[in-house]
């Protein structure tokens, strides 16, 4: 029997911290008690150059602490978040568990016309009672609510030294030429 995955959905606000996707995840299987992969990909809206997907405290290449579990990769081009290494289905929960979702474009939700992205989850069992085939593979989707922030104007540039004055009368002055 595959693995059974059950998550929840998150939302996350521009500007803010990184959200966990969703930290109550379950992750049962019938006759397996460890899995060897598991894969979160952003499957709708993605926007390659500022979403991404991580583990919470381990760097890409890394094994998640206590675990055999290894970050794998993160493939910003599919928003693919890949986790490798026999363990237990309880330390891939755990990790799984802790899989964030970050974006750092200053509009993330494009104009509110893709406020939503939706997560698919896949674990693949390692098959350690030897029944049936090798590798059955369980999957879930979940979302991310994208929250965006209307961001005001600033002004750059500004010289606070400026010596410019107008006189009354008189014609028109540059105040600050570097201001933008």
């Amino acid at each position: 029997d595959a693995p059974v995955i059950t998550a929840g959905n998150t939302t996350f606000t521009e500007g803010g911290a990184e959200s966990t996707l969703s930290s109550g995840l379950t992750l049962n299987d019938t006759d397996d008690t460890q899995a060897v992969s598991a894969t979160v990909q952003i499957t709708t809206n993605l926007q390659a150059s500022f979403d991404t997907l991580a583990v919470t405290g381990t760097a890409l290449g890394g094994t998640i602490s206590g675990t055999s579990i290894v970050v794998t990769s993160y493939d910003s081009s599919t928003g693919t978040l890949t986790l490798t290494g026999t363990d237990t289905l309880a330390n891939y929960q755990a990790a799984l568990r802790s899989v964030t979702f970050n974006n750092t474009n200053e509009d993330p939700a494009g104009n509110n016309l893709t406020a939503t992205r939706t997560i698919t989850w896949s674990v693949r069992d390692a098959n350690s009672n030897a029944i049936g085939a090798s590798g059955a593979t369980g999957t879930a989707t979940s979302s991310v609510t994208l929250n965006p922030v209307d961001d005001g104007p600033t002004i750059v540039g500004l010289d606070a030294t400026s010596t410019n004055l107008h006189i009354q009368g008189g014609a028109a002055v540059v105040i600050d030429a570097n201001a933008s």
